[in-house]
């Protein structure tokens, strides 16, 4: 008897792994159907063509390339390429869920050798990797994405960092409002209006929206890697269930936030973080004397440099220096030529008669007195900057004795909590 039991239960089991390879098969034909049909209709602003579709029995792989045809920033990146793993139903595995459906699209996105301009900035990257999954059914949304080898700087300064990686989810959202967002930055997109301002006010409006008592973000994933060390990151926000409100602004939506965040950052990176933060302008209420002493410093420097340039300009107006002369001496102030240099070249000025002695001597005293000034204002900032950091490392150090930060042999660590307006750093309040 036992032994016949355990022969219809391996038959059932059979004839259900049969039947959902053959199902998977046949939705698999299904879908390839209403997939290529589906791409077909889109095809106006964004143009799309599948380069590739290979069908096999329960996933198809698929690669499709997105051309922007009408206006907008993104065309300058376009034409996009996507690598696809479609995962065929009538069952499907989603990261978390298990559920019916006809079929599940994991996206590949990857670019390579990419600049982007934004505020100045120049931010590149070689390589640039990610995986999307959107499901406005579920109201679910999970990205992994890999950025490799960045650069960002403002063509002064630059800061490298080998990796980024990031991976997050957001949950349980609202259906119908996931596909209204998509619906909406699609539009965006194609009225090209994809614009920072624009961007920010129109789909703030319609964040509130996507959440219910169940909405959950999740940051599984957040690292930076910097040669000087690591900066990780992972947590949760979530909305308390019971005191949900159905916020309409996003500024109601962030202040009922739970957040739950753990951040680690190597002990050598924060000595750079440090460094870096004490180069930024000076904004500390509490040193109000060395605002106004910079400020006046960087007066008189640009007084000087005014006034050298009104000079250089009045020496071409009285016929006393060429217009290219001048060109080249006002492109060395500019540049922050050491005097000795500007001194050799008004020199040679002078040793090819193209300029008098009392010429190359105002050329002289004018240039030396942007100089003093440029140096007062760089020692001033030195020492600001020597005192920041001091004042950053006393309060980093008061931080790990009042517990708002702990450490280990390696890194610092912060427990971040924020609930109804507290926030705790390593369960001590902040205040």
């Amino acid at each position: 008897m036992k032994t016949k039991l355990i022969r219809i239960g391996y038959l059932v089991i059979g004839i259900v792994a049969i039947a959902y390879f053959v199902s998977a098969h046949i939705v698999g034909l299904v879908f390839e159907k209403k997939y290529k049909n589906f791409l077909a209709q889109q095809n106006g602003d964004i143009y799309i063509k599948i380069d590739r579709y290979q069908r096999g029995w329960l996933h198809s792989r698929a690669k499709i390339t997105l051309e922007i045809v009408g206006p907008g920033p993104l065309k300058k990146f376009s034409p996009y390429t996507i690598e696809q793993l479609i995962q065929h139903g009538p069952i499907i595995y989603y990261p978390g869920h298990l559920f019916f459906g006809l079929a599940a699209i994991e996206n590949i996105f990857q670019y390579s050798n990419v600049v982007y301009q934004y505020n100045g900035m120049n931010i590149a990257f070689r390589k640039m990797r990610s995986h999307f999954w959107i499901d406005p059914a579920l109201g679910s949304m999970h990205i992994d994405s890999s950025f490799t080898d960045i650069t960002a700087g403002d063509g002064n300064e630059f800061i490298s960092i080998p990796d980024i990686k990031i991976k997050f989810s957001l949950l349980n959202l609202d259906p119908k409002s996931l596909i209204t967002f998509i619906e909406a930055y699609r539009e965006i997109m194609r009225r090209g209006e994809l614009y920072q301002s624009q961007l920010r006010y129109k789909l703030s409006l319609l964040l509130p929206s996507l959440l219910n008592p169940r909405s959950r973000f999740s940051l599984d994933e957040f690292n930076i890697t910097m040669p000087q060390g690591k900066i990780r990151m992972n947590g949760s926000v979530t909305w308390n269930k019971d005191e949900f409100s159905f916020p309409d602004n996003l500024v109601d939506l962030i202040d009922s936030a739970v957040l739950q965040m753990k951040l680690n950052i190597s002990k050598s990176l924060m000595s750079t973080l440090i460094d870096m933060i004490s180069e930024l302008p000076l904004f500390d209420n509490n040193k109000k004397d060395q605002q106004q002493a910079f400020s006046a410093a960087h007066h008189t420097t640009q007084n000087a440099v005014q006034l050298n340039t009104i000079s250089i300009i009045s020496l071409v107006k009285e016929g006393n220096l060429s217009e290219q002369d001048a060109i080249n001496l006002l492109s060395l102030q500019e540049n922050g030529a050491p005097f000795s240099f500007y001194n050799d070249v008004v020199r040679e000025l002078f040793l090819k008669k193209d300029i008098t002695a009392e010429t190359s001597y105002l050329l002289y005293w004018q240039y030396a007195g942007v100089q003093r000034s440029v140096k007062a204002l760089q020692q001033m900032v030195k020492q600001y900057h020597q005192e920041t950091v001091q004042d950053l490392h006393a309060e980093l150090a008061q931080w790990l004795k009042q517990g708002y930060i702990i450490e280990n042999k390696s890194d610092y660590i912060a427990f971040i909590v924020r609930d109804e307006g507290e926030i705790k750093l390593n369960g001590h309040v902040l205040k």
